[in-house]
């Protein structure tokens, strides 16, 4: 991956929940989000007790990576960086994308049509999901997704990627806003200035999470954007202010800020 933007170093993490003296936050290893209106990628990269993050452009509306490739959306093009290389594929439309360490996937949020990278090409998966996709998740070949419920009850499903076959199917009840998946069975959302963990079962409320996860108002301008980060971590990135990372541990929210300047 190639990266010749300034690097933007934090060598102290600030928690925003609090945490017992004795307990050490061990920040993600790697990941990337996109923060503020104009779509700023960042890529992070950690060890224990900090964080450097690199800014390598804007425009960008979705993306995802892993140790070795990056996966990101322009609105027009999807754009794959590995091995020092980069290849672009024109795609229209909204998307999530996901990767893990032999699969890539993108997703229509609208349509459900899922495109998986086969062999360097981009081609469209022998499966439907739902119209209507809220979040994904990819884990060694099996693609996990939270359906809006737009024409039929909300649904957390997990599909067999290689053979196109669906693993599992549970109704869930996850409120209205922001949301990632954390397994094939869970999903943290951020609604009413809440986080809540969401099984099929129930929604557990864990603790407050920070004023930019409110509802939305008229003059608001986009969205909290939760993407996964590595070892359960989440970027949460606001429309202005510092984006965050966040997880659950041992039934505890934890998060930091993630080094940049204000997004305000």
């Amino acid at each position: 991956m190639n990266i010749t933007s300034t690097i933007a170093f934090a060598s102290s993490l600030f928690c925003l929940t609090a945490a017992s003296a004795q307990v050490a936050l061990r920040p993600p290893f790697l990941g990337c989000h996109i923060a503020g209106e104009q779509g700023q990628l960042r890529v992070l990269e950690g060890v224990r007790g900090a964080v450097a993050a690199t800014r390598l452009g804007t425009g960008v509306v979705a993306a995802a990576c892993s140790e070795s490739r990056l996966l990101h959306h322009t609105g027009r093009h999807l754009i794959l960086d590995q091995d020092g290389r980069r290849e672009s594929f024109p795609l229209e439309g909204h998307f999530l994308l996901a990767l893990d360490g032999e699969h890539a996937v993108a997703v229509n949020t609208d349509t459900g049509s899922v495109l998986h990278l086969v062999a360097g090409e981009w081609l469209t998966a022998s499966f439907q999901l739902p119209a209507g996709i809220r979040a994904i998740r990819l884990d060694e070949g099996r693609l996990t997704v939270l359906t809006t419920g737009r024409t039929a009850p909300a649904r957390i499903e997990a599909w067999d990627l290689a053979a196109g076959a669906l693993l599992a199917s549970d109704p869930i009840d996850v409120p209205v806003g922001p949301a990632a998946l954390l397994s094939s069975r869970a999903a943290l959302a951020a609604v009413a200035g809440t986080w809540l963990h969401c099984t099929p079962s129930s929604c557990t409320a864990l603790s407050p999470a920070p004023h930019t996860t409110l509802p939305l108002t008229p003059l608001s301008r986009a969205p909290l954007s939760i993407t996964p980060l590595s070892d359960g971590w989440m970027a949460a990135a606001p429309p202005a202010g510092l984006p965050f990372a966040v997880r659950i541990h041992h039934g505890v929210v934890e998060s930091f800020y993630l080094p940049g300047e204000s997004l305000e």
